[in-house]
């Protein structure tokens, strides 16, 4: 639970004139063509974006994820240092008469870390797991808004909850989830 929440928000959110910017360049249109209103603080920052809860021109509630900017370069960036280091490290291991490519290990990272950060992906991920599991009573899947969902943007039915650190939840649902 604690590494997941390292994941989730902890990174300070980057300024909404840039993520609105990101959204209307993705949408191709401006935000009031789509979007009834959206509330000015993200409720979450991570790592790769951040999320705003929006509501549609037509009423339905939203989740509105925006990737951060940059976020592919800095992610070329790392994945460049880390092939360059693999080679060496490569070299090192042999010594131990080890045979691990690195730098394969490395490569199919990269393409994972790809995957990942692509917003279509993601939601064709969720749209999986609804097939999957939607029609369980003990799970509730978003709806996606595909009409709106681009590489840098995802947006997705808003649903009320409670965080898994929430002191609202009783104490053996967090068990079990640990």
């Amino acid at each position: 639970l604690q590494e997941l929440q390292k994941l989730q928000d902890r990174l300070p959110p980057f300024p909404n004139d840039v993520a609105f910017r990101i959204i209307e360049d993705q949408l191709g249109v401006p935000m009031a063509e789509v979007f009834d209103r959206v509330e000015p603080e993200p409720v979450a920052a991570a790592s790769i974006g951040q999320v705003y809860k929006g509501y549609l021109r037509t009423g339905e509630s939203v989740a509105i994820k925006v990737q951060r900017p940059e976020c592919e370069d800095i992610i070329a960036l790392d994945i460049y240092i880390l092939r360059e280091l693999s080679g060496t490290l490569s070299q090192m291991i042999k010594l131990l008469r080890r045979d691990i490519d690195l730098r394969s290990i490395v490569e199919e990272f990269g393409k994972l870390i790809y995957e990942e950060i692509d917003y279509l992906q993601e939601a064709r991920n969720a749209q999986r797991f609804a097939e999957l599991y939607g029609t369980s009573e003990l799970i509730l899947v978003p709806r996606i808004y595909w009409r709106f969902c681009k590489q840098k943007l995802l947006v997705m039915e808003w649903i009320e909850g409670e965080r898994l650190t929430s002191p609202k939840l009783a104490p053996d649902i967090k068990t079990k989830l640990v």
